[in-house]
């Protein structure tokens, strides 16, 4: 529910409490049963401040005690567990690619309560496919008499163009999508705040590290989504750097060629994207749901020892992996992330990881770590709608104090 908040009088104290909350609800998110002492030992926090504050959230229904979880400390004191409830509030989320079309409620324990696929029928546009959306919510919550005021907010990953400040869809290339006001058109209908992302940002937001930097954690990482085409995401210190709205800039990088040559400049896509490996085994598609539905099958193909197809993959894997070390030798991330149908294939990876190596054991500097993410779009979805509406959301007591 998008609610306007009267501005406080002492804004510093509503900051530091936000900053609290978002300590303690990280940790409480983790699943686990956590006493208000083993809160304040894993925050920093004070017992007499995580105290005052898990008060105020279990009068907001976010958390309750679990009176079976009781510890006895070294002065006999008795430590009840505290656990979220999965009924104090609900995020929905939403993926639109060739490969992916579902749309589903989640609950703030991440647990997916209800789901759909999105109908070929409602993807002709995208006015169409955000309908029912919207639809699929209002009915999952009349039907199963959930609390619509409840709706914490609602996230959206596309394949393509995404301008990041206002969520308008510039393009979607294998929807065959161009120029919609997508985050305005969803959050008129459903009445509640809505982010909209690129697929390869969103699941830069969900690889360990980020947002929470440590020893163990990456700060830096380089996250390259394969699937027909090819995207990319940059995160910077746990934040991800914002300079395109188009994730698919990584492919058009141009391979080293004579700028004076009369044929066209291969680019990385053209060599390393999923349409690459279909090209390679000789594979004629016509529409994005042929394109998905035949390297699907190729995926499956090589796992099953189709040698042809599985050198393609490695070749494209290999071709990216060349590509990689010259693109990140200067921003030297902590890790390279492979995400997406292609990317994850365990032939590409290999391909990668050779020509990766190629340059790096040449040169006396370090490399990136190569790491793979098999997050699915929908989950990519619901984590940054948890995060951007549960998690780090200084609005939510607002929200949910007005049921």
């Amino acid at each position: 529910m998008i609610t306007n908040k009267t501005p406080s009088k002492r804004p510093h104290l509503n900051e530091i409490k936000f900053k609290n909350n978002t300590v303690l609800l990280r940790l409480l998110s983790s699943g686990k049963c956590l006493s208000r002492y083993d809160l304040a030992t894993q925050s920093g926090l004070t017992q007499m401040a995580v105290s005052r504050l898990v008060k105020g959230l279990i009068k907001m229904e976010i958390c309750y005690e679990d009176k079976h979880y009781e510890v006895k400390s070294k002065l006999g004191r008795r430590r009840v567990g505290l656990r979220i409830n999965p009924d104090g509030g609900y995020v929905a989320s939403a993926c639109l690619s060739a490969f992916s079309k579902i749309v589903a409620i989640s609950d703030i324990s991440k647990q997916k309560r209800y789901s759909s696929e999105i109908p070929d029928s409602s993807l002709s546009n995208p006015e169409d496919a955000c309908n029912f959306i919207c639809s699929f919510i209002d009915k999952t919550f009349k039907n199963h008499q959930l609390k619509r005021t409840r709706l914490l907010g609602a996230g959206v990953v596309v394949a393509g163009s995404i301008n990041s400040e206002d969520g308008h869809l510039v393009n979607a290339p294998l929807l065959n999508w161009n120029d919609f006001p997508m985050k305005a058109h969803l959050e008129k209908k459903m009445n509640c705040s809505v982010v909209v992302e690129n697929i390869a940002d969103a699941l830069c937001q969900t690889c360990p590290g980020f947002e929470k930097s440590n020893k163990v954690n990456p700060k830096n990482i380089l996250l390259v989504h394969n699937a027909a085409g090819m995207g990319a995401s940059l995160s910077i210190e746990g934040k991800i750097f914002r300079k395109h709205a188009d994730e698919s800039w990584i492919g058009k990088i141009p391979l080293t060629q004579d700028a004076n040559s009369s044929t066209a400049i291969k680019t990385l896509s053209s060599v390393s994207s999923g349409h690459a490996v279909l090209q390679e085994t000789k594979v004629n598609t016509h529409t994005s749901y042929e394109f998905a539905d035949c390297l699907n099958l190729a995926i499956i193909e090589a796992s099953n020892g189709n040698t042809s197809i599985q050198q393609a993959f490695y070749n494209a894997g290999h071709s990216l992996g060349l590509a990689l070390f010259p693109l990140t030798v200067a921003y030297l991330p902590d890790w390279i992330v492979l995400a997406g149908p292609t990317g994850t294939n365990s032939f590409f990876e290999a391909g990668v990881r050779d020509g990766y190596r190629k340059f790096s054991e040449k040169l006396e500097i370090p490399c990136a770590k190569i790491r793979i993410l098999k997050t699915s779009y929908i989950d990519a979805s619901q984590e940054i709608a948890l995060q951007k509406f549960f998690i780090n959301n200084n609005e939510l007591d607002v929200k949910l104090n007005l049921i």
